[in-house]
């Protein structure tokens, strides 16, 4: 009968064991799965609005490749490891939520934006990307849309 007994509460035991959080790391949410979320947006007139944040975890910090041409990627940005790999080599620091504007992108231009989240030990805990295009005017080199006058050229 004890023996019946115990047999019955080792499997409770083993889910209590195994449900303890990794409060020595200062990661609390261990048992909680991380994810990223990046966002292109307001894509017009040459530029665009890139937005980092963490839909799930902890994470307060990243980095983020902002605008890769799509045409310059050497690698599987849909195989995670490789992703995760070039961003980190290549990508910048950030504290996350992040935001950023950029400008002067030439029209009709395919780019990746690709993020990483890192926790307290500089492991990517999670990744996103989104591949979008530039949207304004053929060619913006001025505010007019033009080449610039001829009148600016010093010959």
């Amino acid at each position: 009968m004890k023996r019946i007994s115990f047999l019955m509460l080792l499997p409770l035991l083993c889910a209590v064991g195994c449900d303890k959080s990794d409060s020595a790391s200062g990661d609390g949410d261990s048992a909680t799965v991380s994810a990223i979320q990046v966002e292109v947006s307001d894509i017009e007139e040459n530029c665009a609005t890139i937005r980092v944040s963490m839909t799930s975890g902890s994470s307060t910090r990243g980095k983020l490749v902002e605008n890769l041409l799509l045409s310059d990627v050497q690698f599987d940005y849909e195989n995670e490891i490789q992703l995760v790999k070039y961003v980190r080599e290549n990508g910048k620091d950030i504290t996350l939520p992040y935001s950023v504007k950029l400008e002067d992108l030439k029209n009709g231009t395919q780019f990746i934006t690709a993020v990483i989240a890192l926790d307290g030990n500089g492991s990517a805990t999670c990744s996103d990307y989104e591949i979008w295009t530039a949207v304004g005017k053929e060619e913006a080199w001025s505010e007019a849309g033009n080449a610039g006058d001829l009148g600016e050229v010093t010959w």
